[in-house]
């Protein structure tokens, strides 16, 4: 009985030490180089997420993010993809379109004027 928990001992204190050390006793160093891959690049890069298929989150997700933080990104898109039906008739890709001049195409944007091109006023005498 005492050998073991003598040992049980041992054996808690030897990962207790291999815890706090840099680097693991039993696991040995595994650098990617020397990684093999299983897997083809075609059979996990073909998957396509959800997000980049329909340009919209999942009803579920997008439902409970807009009830946790209605103010971000995903919240938004929940939001717009629900009001126009979007989740109701399994649309597809769908991109949102503006009929009105954006921003930068209103606004009269150009280079600063050159201070170097304007004439300088006289001084007053």
């Amino acid at each position: 009985m005492v050998r073991a928990r003598m040992q049980w001992f041992v054996l808690a204190s030897l990962l207790m030490g291999a815890s706090h050390a840099h680097e693991p006793i039993f696991h040995p160093i595994v650098r990617p180089a020397t990684r093999p891959d299983f897997l083809p690049h075609p059979i996990y890069d073909n998957w396509v997420p959800y997000r980049a298929e329909y340009n919209r989150p999942r009803p579920i997700v997008g439902k409970m993010v807009y009830h946790i933080e209605p103010t971000s990104q995903e919240a938004h898109a929940w939001h717009r993809a629900k009001h126009n039906r979007e989740y109701a008739r399994h649309a597809g890709w769908v991109v949102p379109r503006y009929y009105f001049p954006k921003p930068w195409e209103v606004l009269p944007t150009g280079p600063r004027p050159d201070p170097s091109a304007e004439p300088t006023p006289d001084p007053v005498p």
